[in-house]
């Protein structure tokens, strides 16, 4: 990896800025999608327990459409 970057450096002024900005750019996209994944990961995670909660306090079904629409409509529960 330290040859990849020696290599990028070594290349003439504007050339090796402009890879840096690109291999940069890359990065952060890329961090940014796993982290806008494992955020959608942990919502629908939530929203799986909270519904499991409504069930195992024996909640109908009427009811839990209910509680959903109520907090659908709050925005309580936005979906992304």
């Amino acid at each position: 990896m330290s040859t990849f970057l020696q290599s990028i450096l070594h290349l003439e002024t504007p050339f090796n800025w402009l890879s840096l900005m690109g291999l940069a750019g890359f990065a952060f996209g890329t961090v940014t999608a796993v982290v806008t994944q494992i955020r959608k990961f942990a919502d629908h995670a939530l929203d799986v327990r909270f519904k499991r909660d409504l069930v195992e306090r024996g909640l109908s079904v009427e009811e839990i459409e209910r509680v959903l629409a109520a907090a659908s409509r709050s925005g309580d529960c936005d979906k992304s």
